[in-house]
């Protein structure tokens, strides 16, 4: 009786590694929803990750490797995921689909995605510091991109009688994974949605995060404008479990997202003359911020337009990159 315990307890323990393990726990009472296709609404958080660069990375490198380099990233980016109850429903190749508030409840679910996505970023610090003393030549250097929105789908088991996989859809998939694009237009690494921002307020969290309000932005595919935030920075200490950045650095980052966002306000109000001249000095302070080269490109687009042709201006700025 002990050995066949075990060994439903280690069956248990694998099939978790391919499906989550609130869905096997499901199916081990035997709630006949989850071995059938069937789904539930439910309000999440998604994350669409991957890493920059990843197709010439992988073009200059053999293919075991290739293999080591991925399972030591996937492995440390897994850990902080759980850590911040979230649930990791898809690896394509470099990327990772991740899911808040489903299967399981996480009443915080944006609080929880953005301080994993911050974490993952401090975890990628740690194992370059390992990739790079691994072995001569090292193992490339990683960075991420994340992209992080809040909204509405349906969750549970999608697909056919015969084959299914547990995930979501619905609009909010979408967005995230075109938040995650946004980051390489705006040079950053993390881009959470308006919604998340607004969930972040209703968790009483917003203030324990550094974020800049980056631009309203019509993606390509999409009819109606998304605002999108960089999430920066923890702000302070907060929860014992957040890692810190150096008070200075923080400093400079909260001046920054300060001097940008008067900017980009200025640039909403139609004030096109003050907001190029604000842009200008953020550049003289922060001559690498593209967040910024990107603003002045837009003032630079509509600065010659009449009233009229103001008439129904929202500040929305266009984006055709996916």
């Amino acid at each position: 009786l002990q050995g066949t315990f075990c060994r439903l307890s280690q069956g248990i323990e694998t099939f978790a590694k391919f499906v989550p393990e609130g869905v096997v726990r499901n199916i081990i009472r035997g709630d006949h929803r989850f071995t059938r296709p069937h789904v539930v609404p439910r309000t999440v958080t998604v994350m669409f990750s991957d890493i920059r660069d990843f197709t010439s990375i992988s073009e200059a490198m053999s293919l075991p490797d290739l293999l080591h380099l991925l399972t030591q990233y996937l492995t440390a980016m897994t850990l902080v995921v759980e850590k911040h109850k979230g649930e990791i429903t898809e690896i394509l190749g470099d990327g990772l689909l991740i899911f808040w508030n489903t299967p399981e409840d996480v009443p915080d679910h944006a609080t929880q995605a953005c301080e994993a996505a911050l974490a993952m970023k401090q975890a990628l610090i740690s194992l370059n510091q390992k990739l790079a003393a691994a072995r001569d030549p090292p193992l490339p250097q990683l960075s991420i991109r994340m992209g992080l929105h809040t909204g509405n789908v349906l969750s549970g088991n999608i697909g056919s009688a015969k084959k299914m996989k547990f995930g979501c859809i619905g609009d909010p998939v979408n967005t995230a994974s075109r938040l995650e694009g946004l980051c390489k237009f705006y040079g950053t690494d993390i881009i959470c949605s308006g919604d998340t921002s607004a969930a972040l307020e209703r968790d009483g969290a917003a203030d324990g995060f550094l974020c800049r309000k980056l631009a309203l932005v019509l993606v390509k595919g999409k009819k109606e404008a998304t605002c999108v935030h960089e999430v920066m920075a923890f702000r302070d200490e907060g929860r014992a479990r957040r890692p810190l950045m150096a008070t200075a650095e923080n400093k400079l980052l909260e001046e920054l997202a300060e001097a940008y966002e008067s900017a980009r306000a200025a640039f909403h109000a139609a004030s096109f003359g003050e907001a190029r001249a604000l842009a200008c000095k953020v550049l003289e302070r922060w001559p690498g911020d593209l967040a910024t080269r990107r603003l002045l490109g837009d003032i630079e687009q509509v600065a010659h337009k009449t009233r009229e042709e103001l008439a129904n201006w929202t500040g929305a700025v266009v984006i055709s990159e996916k």
